[in-house]
């Protein structure tokens, strides 16, 4: 999809600001039971095995190219023609491991998938769950972790950042996982590679989505 920086500010600051309506969402830690989006599609058909190799077993099911599936972790598996990673994702309603030579991520190291994409490493292990806490009455501003979505998308925008472009709800999800919030599982609609924030306005199982007035005051705050 092609954009001016200005429109891709704007777009960027849309998804953003789309953090902010989800006020009075429930907090939760993320860890290898909670997959993920990350902006990361097949290149080709590839295969989907119970582990980390071709030799783990009969392919379980196949992701074809232009597909992007959950991802649940990374490991190290089988060298394929020089990549050695295997993600664990989920397809289709099966869980298993596809070789990462077979789509589009980039890293010069092992150690930058899960800073770059946010997917953590198999067997790491999960953070230890936080205390009960009382629920928190609903009002209309923002709580502390959209405060931190927010904190961490907005400097996207402001430089123009163009590695989301065309992936806004990957966005808005990956901004509050980096605030320890994992909406995905939440979502109670189908969700494809054509799937914006509005089209899972008020589709959410825990919390209550807003008016959509703060996306309209932070997108215009945002276009700059």
């Amino acid at each position: 999809m092609s954009m001016s920086l200005t429109r891709r500010s704007a777009a960027l600051a849309l998804a953003a600001a789309t953090l902010a309506a989800f006020a009075g969402a429930q907090a939760v830690r993320l860890s290898s039971a909670h997959a993920l989006s990350a902006p990361i599609h097949i290149t080709e058909g590839v295969n989907v095995r119970p582990g980390p190799s071709v030799g783990s077993g009969g392919p379980i099911t196949g992701i074809p190219a232009g597909a992007s599936p959950d991802f649940n972790c990374w490991q190290v598996g089988q060298n394929v023609n020089g990549v050695d990673v295997w993600f664990n994702v989920n397809y289709a309603g099966k869980t298993g491991f596809y070789a990462s030579f077979y789509d589009d991520s980039h890293y010069a190291t092992d150690g930058e998938i899960t800073g770059k994409y946010g997917i953590p490493r198999c067997g790491t292990p999960p953070a230890p769950a936080p205390s009960p806490t009382p629920t928190p009455t609903p009002t209309s501003g923002a709580n502390g972790a959209e405060n931190a979505a927010i904190a961490w998308a907005r400097p996207f925008a402001d430089r123009h950042d163009s590695t989301y472009n065309g992936l806004c709800l990957t966005f808005v999800f990956r901004a509050y996982l980096n605030a320890g919030v994992n909406l995905r599982p939440w979502v109670n609609v189908g969700i494809n590679g054509n799937t914006y924030p509005q089209d899972i306005w008020g589709h959410f199982t825990h919390g209550r989505t807003g008016s959509g007035l703060r996306v309209i005051l932070y997108a215009k705050d945002w276009q700059g």
